[in-house]
């Protein structure tokens, strides 16, 4: 059986990784040493957001602190998990989206939206800052019944109305507008991002 010396082992380990070390700099490729090059990161924690008035959403949660900076603006879409036919949402930290996005979280299979076509929308309609739930068609007495890519018929934002053409009625669909979307109703704050997870009947 051999034996070595541990203490010589180890002594000759941390010069290689010193010497591995020593080539890592930001002048020869590796590691970089600028600031602005490194994420920032704080405690993630998750608040609970009051959906008692919402039509879909069962339950949500906005998340605080994690990974605060991102590349050119970019953003995640708020999760969406089902458990049993309960949608769960989870809005991410980090800056305000500054672009509109839109994903299908559920297909319905149902016909084929057109231009012009009539949709009623089941939705709840989220301030991506606060997490609060801010409109929801539960709290209107009449369904929403809009025409898929008209936006003056019914006020609905212009991204919004474009965004059903082409999906399938019983689709599940998740839309973002973005901090300065001109067109929305007076009574919400342009400079705040909304996520709005709409079901189309």
């Amino acid at each position: 059986m051999f034996t070595r010396n541990k203490t010589t082992a180890l002594g000759a380990s941390l010069l290689s990784v010193a010497v591995l070390m020593s080539g890592c700099s930001s002048e020869s490729g590796g590691v970089s040493t600028d600031p602005a090059a490194v994420e920032t990161f704080t405690p993630v924690t998750q608040s609970p957001v009051d959906v008692s008035d919402a039509s879909i959403v069962a339950s949500a949660v906005k998340v605080s602190g994690g990974n605060i900076t991102r590349s050119g603006g970019d953003f995640s879409f708020p999760e969406i998990n089902d458990t049993n036919g309960a949608l769960s949402m989870t809005i991410p930290a980090g800056p305000l989206p500054t672009f509109a996005a839109r994903r299908t979280v559920s297909s319905g299979g149902g016909q084929t939206i057109g231009y012009g076509d009539a949709v009623i929308l089941k939705y709840d309609m989220f301030a991506w800052s606060s997490g609060e739930l801010v409109e929801s068609s539960s709290l209107f007495e009449e369904a929403h019944t809009v025409k898929a890519g008209v936006a003056d018929d019914f006020p609905i934002p212009e991204y919004l109305a474009n965004s059903l053409l082409g999906r399938s009625l019983g689709d599940t669909v998740q839309v973002v507008l973005p901090v300065g979307t001109e067109d929305l109703p007076t009574y919400l704050n342009a400079d705040d991002a909304y996520v709005i997870l709409v079901e189309l009947m």
